[in-house]
């Protein structure tokens, strides 16, 4: 198969599994459209609503403050009570903050600590604590219409981003799963290559076949374990079927390719070489005949002699004829 057909087959394969895995399985629009209605509502369950109605956080100077008594927990969720805890008598050297022993155990799992003058983080995946120093430039005050004032301003920009990223999202499947299978398949094609030179498989007349065939049975390969066992078998089944073992696309990618061009290999006749002119098509008009060269040298290789040379003789002229001695003198003439 040509580079380019296969090629345009990969794309078009792509963009339709992309667009049908998206908008048909992942998140069709209907289901899109019930988040974009309810985003108002989850923000003021998730946010508002849990702020209390009485709390006033201040900063003036980088010196942070609250209206209530230190320590302090602001619980994030009731399940499971996380939340960030103030403490006006802390420091930086309370190591054992994020610990099941933690000294603010009874008022929450904290999750950061806020003292006068910084704040204190957990990073899980690093296992790290993270202090920062708050600045002496922010000054704010937080209260409950702070933040339903700020939900309000960030629910249209969600839904524009939301809606943005509905259409972008598999856009970026798409482009992800395209290139690399495209960049995939030099692996393939080159090991293919490999394999046909091995067995000594006259490729000289297919080498720009060589990519696409190994892309089109990557295809298919793809194919198998993205749609036929991803969306029916294991479905329907409820197993994890695929078609994968150690080396799984380069084997098969490698001996189906070395199948296929040694197959065509033997089919293309070789060609024989002959002196006998190429026969016309029926009511073809005959070849023009080869004009002959201009002023021929003309050689002879036979001892047969050269034709006769003809001469002219003009029989009304008296100069051609020899004058005759016995010729009676005119008369008048002596």
């Amino acid at each position: 198969m040509k580079n380019g057909k296969a090629i345009f087959i990969s794309f078009l394969f792509f963009l339709i599994y992309s667009a049908v895995l998206w908008f048909v399985f992942t998140l069709p629009y209907p289901k899109f459209q019930t988040i974009s209605d309810d985003l108002p509502q989850l923000i003021n369950n998730n946010l508002v609503d849990r702020y209390p109605n009485d709390l006033v956080i201040s900063a003036e100077k980088g010196i942070v403050t609250i209206n209530k008594p230190s320590p302090y927990c602001l619980v994030l969720d009731e399940k499971s009570k996380y939340g960030i805890v103030y403490d006006a008598l802390s420091s930086p050297s309370l190591l054992n903050t994020f610990d099941q022993n933690s000294p603010y155990r009874n008022l929450c799992q904290p999750i950061a600590l806020v003292g006068t003058n910084f704040i204190m983080t957990y990073d899980s995946d690093n296992g790290q604590i993270k202090i920062n120093k708050i600045s002496e430039t922010i000054t704010y005050t937080i209260e409950k219409s702070t933040i339903s004032s700020i939900a309000n301003q960030l629910i249209p920009v969600i839904n524009q981003i939301g809606s943005v990223a509905y259409y972008v999202i598999p856009l970026l499947i798409f482009l992800s799963l395209f290139l690399f299978t495209l960049s995939s398949n030099f692996w393939y094609t080159f090991t293919s290559k490999l394999l046909l030179k091995l067995f000594k498989v006259d490729v000289s007349l297919l080498k720009g076949k060589i990519y696409g065939t190994c892309l089109f049975i990557f295809n298919i390969i793809q194919f198998l374990n993205l749609v036929i066992f991803g969306w029916f078998i294991n479905k329907k089944l409820g197993q994890n079927y695929s078609l994968s073992f150690p080396f799984c696309n380069t084997i098969i990618i490698s001996i189906a390719s070395f199948i296929y061009f040694k197959f065509l290999s033997d089919s293309i006749p070789k060609t024989v070489f002959s002196t006998t002119p190429p026969s016309l098509p029926p009511n073809s008009p005959p070849p023009s005949p080869t004009p002959a060269p201009s002023n021929p040298v003309q050689t002879s290789s036979s001892n047969e002699p050269p034709p006769p040379r003809k001469v002219h003789v003009d029989i009304t002229s008296l100069s051609q004829f020899p004058p005759d001695n016995d010729q009676t003198p005119p008369p008048g003439q002596v």
